[in-house]
């Protein structure tokens, strides 16, 4: 089982939503996800998240607290995902390994097509609401 990480990044009512190219598998090609990835040997979740979203966006961010954990299989994988509520420190986000980059709204959330691992989340913001997040 992969061991990843997710930023759950807000600013002010909404969440950033980076959408992948094409990939090796339909299942995950241009979907939408939230930002990370994989922990690597001897990292922590929280370093791993930096690391990521400095490579992935360019941004450092301020992770406000861990908001929850998923396992999800997909047909060459598993992967049990670590979210975290983040916060930008200053910097806008530059699309550099995402062909899309946007702030949605709770409203609007579930009318992006998200990776199936990410769906959780998705729903918890779009059922919940951002503010459900912070407490």
């Amino acid at each position: 089982m992969l061991q990843v990480v997710a930023g759950v990044i807000v600013r002010k009512n909404s969440v950033l939503c980076c959408r992948k190219g094409k990939t090796k598998l339909t299942e995950t090609s241009y979907k939408f996800e939230f930002p990370g990835g994989k922990i690597q040997e001897g990292e922590s979740p929280e370093a791993a998240l930096k690391r990521e979203l400095l490579e992935e966006l360019g941004v450092d961010v301020k992770i406000l607290k861990p908001s929850g954990s998923h396992t999800h299989a997909y047909s060459d994988l598993t992967v049990c995902i670590h979210f975290y509520l983040c916060e930008l420190e200053q910097d806008e986000p530059i699309a550099r390994e995402h062909v899309q980059l946007i702030w949605s709204t709770q409203e609007n959330i579930r009318s992006l097509e998200w990776l199936a691992a990410d769906l959780p989340m998705v729903e918890r913001i779009a059922e919940q609401g951002l503010e459900s997040l912070f407490s």
